[in-house]
């Protein structure tokens, strides 16, 4: 039983490695293709610089609103 115990012990930490070594290539070696693509939301709404509309009060006071940021 005691070598169960490390076999399975040893595939969870393989693929606990894995999973590690592929988050680690995905944040840092592809992070600016992931940014850049043409795809990615982020870079629409950025583009159209989207006016989000008013929070109102429940008596119809403005609390925030969207403010030109001067670009």
């Amino acid at each position: 039983m005691n070598t169960s115990i490390r076999k399975v012990t040893l595939a969870i930490t393989v693929v606990f490695l894995a999973l590690f070594i592929n988050l680690q290539v995905v944040q840092v070696a592809r992070s600016h293709q992931y940014s850049t693509d043409p795809r990615n939301p982020r870079l629409l709404a950025r583009e159209l610089n989207i006016k989000r509309g008013e929070i109102l009060a429940a008596d119809g006071t403005v609390l925030a609103e969207s403010q030109a940021t001067g670009n």
